[in-house]
């Protein structure tokens, strides 16, 4: 890939800690690292049939590991399309509802087609947040020069940049940097943990 769009570090952090999945899983993460320090400030180290009281700390902490992971590996795909991708607008060929709920607000999949080299392609981009993409017929795809198939909605990127008419990217504002609390509390929380044990 030829093409490169610089973003400070800054904005590049914010980019991979944003969206319902990173920052879900960073809550039930802290959740699950808060109850074991409790624990273990309260009990000692568990040993033996103290190990039971420690599943729910565990299942709270494995789940949130598991959503974050899956949450940063999209946003990494979104990070390196933002730098690398080349943007064209694809048309809205068809939206259906999924089985999932955030908010008591139904999620819908989307799915628009874009044309490179006379060949269409697909990109599907799931949101419970429908003006963010369903009010414009043309969506704003970005898609890697090399392998089309690999893109993303630019409107569901968290955190995104605004685009330039120069196709650069300008920096995320800084009034976004409240979500960095949530990492910045599980650095915390995982300091405590190796001090304790």
């Amino acid at each position: 890939m030829t093409l490169y769009r610089d973003l400070p570090l800054l904005s590049k952090i914010l980019i991979l800690s944003g969206g319902f999945n990173v920052q879900f899983g960073l809550v039930f993460f802290n959740a699950g690292l808060f109850f074991a320090i409790v624990f273990i400030k309260a009990t000692g180290l568990p040993s033996g049939e103290m190990i039971l009281p420690m599943l729910a700390p565990l299942i709270f902490t494995i789940i949130g590991l598991i959503f974050t992971i899956i949450g940063i590996n999209r946003n990494m795909k979104a990070l390196q399309l933002l730098q690398y991708g080349i943007i064209t607008s694809g048309k809205l060929k068809n939206q259906e509802y999924t089985n999932v709920k955030i908010n008591n607000i139904p999620e819908m999949l989307f799915t628009f087609e874009f044309i490179v080299n006379e060949k269409n392609h697909l990109v599907k981009g799931r949101t419970h947040e429908y003006h963010l993409v369903s009010g414009e017929k043309n969506e704003r795809i970005i898609y890697n020069p090399e392998n089309p198939d690999f893109a993303i909605l630019y409107d569901l990127i968290p955190n995104a940049p605004v685009l330039n008419q120069d196709q650069s990217l300008q920096p995320v504002s800084i009034f976004r940097s409240y979500l960095l609390l949530l990492p910045v509390i599980t650095v915390i929380e995982i300091f405590v943990i190796l001090n304790t044990i």
